[in-house]
């Protein structure tokens, strides 16, 4: 049976006694941004959530992301798609549950994650959600969403 090497393994065995692969195939620093909102109880079903933004230049990790509630309220409160000002639905098009207090993983959306997706300055760089089910939620009350990413050389 015949045996393939990826690039990156070719490169390790063909002779480059200091050969490195580039930062963003086999290193870099992993950070993890916990983003929070603050729901002030007049939020409607469809309305987007703008959690924060990332630098430029890092790699978004989006099989890695995780949505925490402290219980917000409302009745199946859900983010009904998570992803940035470009393309609404870049990380997950499957729906987040909210309502309840706990972790969530988020289910990534393949056809826009693969490959991981580099974050440009003023194009993909503000990280949102948009809400769906019933609402208001509890005025107060937070959700965090957490976004692993890696910093590129």
């Amino acid at each position: 049976m015949p045996t393939f090497n990826s690039e990156y393994y070719a490169n390790q065995i063909g002779g480059q006694a200091r050969y490195r692969a580039a930062s963003n195939v086999a290193n870099g620093d992993l950070r993890e941004a916990t983003l929070e909102y603050k729901f002030i109880g007049t939020e409607a079903s469809g309305d987007i959530l703008k959690f924060g933004r990332l630098d430029p230049g890092v790699t978004v990790q989006s099989d890695s992301m995780k949505l925490l509630s402290e219980g917000i309220g409302g009745t199946t409160v859900t983010l009904t798609a998570i992803g940035d000002q470009q393309t609404a639905n870049r990380y997950t098009t499957t729906a987040v549950a909210a309502t309840a207090a706990g972790f969530v993983s988020i289910t990534p959306a393949v056809a826009t994650t693969i490959p991981e997706v580099t974050i440009t300055q003023g194009t993909n760089d503000v990280i949102q959600g948009t809400l769906g089910g019933t609402l208001p939620a509890t005025a107060n009350k937070r959700i965090w969403l957490r976004v692993r990413y890696r910093l590129n050389a």
